[in-house]
């Protein structure tokens, strides 16, 4: 059969291309104009893609999709199918199910998928740091419109910086928004005419006036600048280095091949150079969050990926760099140290963090409570003695001082062979890491709100609260350990050379090649070691939740009433609000044997927030609604009349807590509405949350069911 086939001629040879976000725009429209056309012997037939094929791109007759992983809901699921048979009406669709909680679930129910309910995405207009970058960007359009002598923009940041010098872009555009600013600034307003709240239209009337954008915008480009500076140090420390080489050569047993990789290392960072002097400004803009970005909200972690050994056109070796940006929230796992990166048919380990330098150090001192969630900076002659937030006397010992870095940007060196990816196996190599979330609240920040001083429920606005997220390094890595809010974690983190950044090998064995710039590879003192944990931070308003829960059944209670408020928020917006997210926060209790206390902390994933949740204090009647709808659609939900389901994707079940499946009951959801909302009219205004105690009868309760389960 198979000789006959093949010798028929019918065989079609497979080109296969990437398809994502990270792929430069020139590259990914050529990709997708082959694909459709097929005007070359080898154009790619076949695409890889993460989800950017759900935008809707047209990449004309497709006859096949296959999805490699059950989509997180239908909607996902219908527009990645949706791709297929949009000329013939015709395609074969195959999804792959994989041993993991989520896909298990609708392999065994499929139809709860291809047929299931759709949720349309929802729309946020009222965020004020949103609206800060729409502003600038509405400023730049105006100043288009208006005046006919407006500079045009450099085309690429080299042009952008020597303009710069000599008084040219951005100082016309500065210049025309002092002028104009309160003309701007109300026009810009009256675009969102009942839709931003009075509060959010203050903050972007003080932004514009007091000038922050000039302030943000010059800030910039002086980062750029500097960090053109360094690398152009950089390189001159090694031509000088190149130089001592050649005077004592014949001293030196390996001179030639030392010359070699430094002046490979010169030529790197020379690229490195033309890669941020090449960049379109608006794309710089982008990143570094002046200008409006889609992909993410908050400002995006950089990785230079390095590649050498690549052979040139004129059969020489050189360096190839990569840029790539990742939003913080998933760049502080991604491209954590050790992670392996994949992007344009290369993989590449994380091996270095940008830790600014001795001279600019980026590395920070910070103090941890052993008991409850609370850390900050380390203030030269602060004498606390315990902690300032539940008097923890653990605060004063030595081992809770760590060195802390803001992931802002790291590197990968790999070499051509190295970096090429292979089918030696089936999954991507990734690494998982022990990260914590810590919750600040500042008293000043206390919103007012309700709760009920004889069942411990209530719930309270926080005008902003500060939420980092701390990466303590591999989850598998040996050696000692501290406790951080309650919990183990590693000692050592990430051990970083505090010059270069490189990240020393978990293995004492593996070599390590420290960046040749750094004063240690250039013999100018020793490597000085230190190690570090990495964090990201968002400032947002947020909903504090405490809960009737303390002793028994802690995390099947909190994993469900978290299920139960996200249904309530899918069903009162109309919609999924990715941007609201849910943490867990336990308060340890002050003094002696107090209870704990656990608190859901509902957190606007838009920096500065959206004003969403401030409704709920405002106007109490709104958040009983949510709890309402979510009470009403469990006890209403198909699933009650399948034997043995506690629970489906209709209701409570969701693709991010596919690891929780276990915990998350319907019934238990149920029993924990219908107390709340029976003991709602014993609900009182408080200012805090922070001083309610949980009843004794509570307490003696939680006990007592304890006593019983054991």
């Amino acid at each position: 059969y198979y000789r006959t086939f093949y010798r028929s001629g019918q065989v079609k040879r497979i080109f296969c291309h990437e398809h994502t976000g990270i792929l430069q725009r020139d590259v990914r429209e050529e990709v997708e104009r082959q694909f459709k056309t097929g005007d070359f012997a080898d154009a790619p037939n076949l695409l890889t893609c993460t989800p950017t094929l759900e935008m809707g791109i047209d990449v004309g007759d497709l006859s096949s999709v296959m999805v490699c992983s059950v989509p997180p809901t239908p909607t996902n699921y219908l527009q990645r199918i949706g791709r297929g048979g949009r000329r013939t009406g015709n395609a074969l669709i195959l999804a792959l199910a994989n041993v993991k909680p989520h896909d298990l679930y609708f392999f065994d129910d499929p139809f709860e998928m291809i047929a299931g309910s759709v949720v349309p995405p929802g729309c946020f207009l009222d965020a004020p740091e949103m609206l800060k970058r729409q502003f600038v960007a509405f400023c730049m359009d105006s100043w288009c419109r208006d005046d006919p002598g407006a500079d045009r923009m450099p085309k690429n940041v080299q042009f952008l910086l020597a303009a710069r010098r000599r008084g040219g872009y951005p100082a016309g555009l500065l210049a025309y928004v002092a002028a104009h600013c309160e003309a701007l600034c109300a026009e810009f307003l009256a675009l969102f005419d009942g839709v931003v709240s009075e509060e959010n239209r203050a903050r972007i009337r003080e932004y514009a006036m007091g000038g922050e954008y000039a302030l943000e915008l010059e800030g910039c480009l002086a980062r750029v600048e500097e960090e053109i500076a360094q690398l152009r140090g950089h390189h001159r420390r090694l031509k000088a280095a190149c130089e001592r080489i050649r005077q004592n050569r014949a001293a030196i047993a390996d001179a030639d091949e030392q010359l070699l990789e430094l002046r490979h290392e010169m030529d790197l960072l020379k690229r490195m150079v033309e890669v941020i002097c090449r960049k379109y400004p608006l794309n710089l803009f982008t990143d570094e969050g002046i200008s409006p970005n889609y992909a993410f909200p908050e400002t995006g972690v950089k990785l230079k990926s390095l590649i050498y050994g690549v052979e040139g056109e004129n059969g020489q070796k050189t360096t190839e760099p990569h840029e790539y940006v990742r939003g913080a929230g998933t760049a502080i796992r991604e491209l954590a140290p050790f992670n392996t990166f994949y992007a344009e048919a290369r993989k590449v380990v994380i091996d270095q963090v940008d830790t600014g330098g001795r001279a600019h150090s980026l590395l920070e001192d910070w103090q941890f409570c052993n008991v409850c969630h609370h850390m900050e900076r380390l203030r030269p002659g602060d004498g606390q003695k315990t902690c300032p937030h539940c008097g923890s006397p653990g605060w004063e010992d030595v081992g809770q001082k760590r060195v802390l870095l803001p992931l802002r940007q790291v590197s990968a060196r790999t070499s051509d062979h190295e970096s090429r990816t292979s089918d030696d196996s089936d999954e991507r190599e990734m690494k998982t890491y022990t990260l914590k979330d810590f919750i600040s609240i500042q008293p000043e920040n206390w919103g007012g709100g309700y709760a009920n001083p004889e069942f411990p429920f209530g719930f309270e606005y926080l005008k902003q609260v500060t939420l980092r997220e701390v990466n303590f390094g591999p989850r598998d890595a040996p050696g000692k350990t501290f406790t951080a809010a309650g919990q183990a974690v590693p000692e050592e983190g990430f051990v970083l050379c505090r010059d270069c950044g490189i990240v020393r090998p978990a293995k004492e064995a593996e070599n390590v090649r420290h960046r040749y710039w750094c004063h240690h590879a250039q013999g100018d003192r020793p490597a000085e070691w230190v190690g570090t944990f990495l964090y990201r931070q968002v400032q947002s308003e947020a909903i504090r939740i405490l809960l009737p829960v303390s002793i028994v059944e802690v995390k099947s209670r909190l994993a469900t009433f978290k299920a139960c408020l996200e249904l309530g928020l899918r069903r009162k917006f109309k919609g999924n609000p990715g941007h609201l997210i849910i943490r867990e926060q336990e308060d340890p209790g002050h003094g002696g044997d107090a209870a704990p206390r656990h608190f859901l902390v509902l957190y606007d994933a838009v920096p500065g927030g959206t004003g969403y949740l401030k409704e709920f204090v405002n106007n109490p009647g709104e958040f009983r609604n949510l709890l309402e709808e979510a009470f009403r659609t469990l006890k209403s939900c198909p699933c009650r009349q399948r034997e043995g389901a506690d629970g489906c994707y209709r209701c409570l079940y969701a693709y991010q807590h596919q690891y929780e499946l276990e915990e998350i009951s319907r019934e238990m959801g149920i029993a924990l509405l219908e107390r709340i909302l029976k003991g709602w009219d014993g609900l009182r205004p408080v200012q805090t949350l922070a001083t309610l105690g949980l009843p004794d009868e509570f307490i003696e309760s939680e006990l007592e069911g304890r006593f019983l389960a054991a």
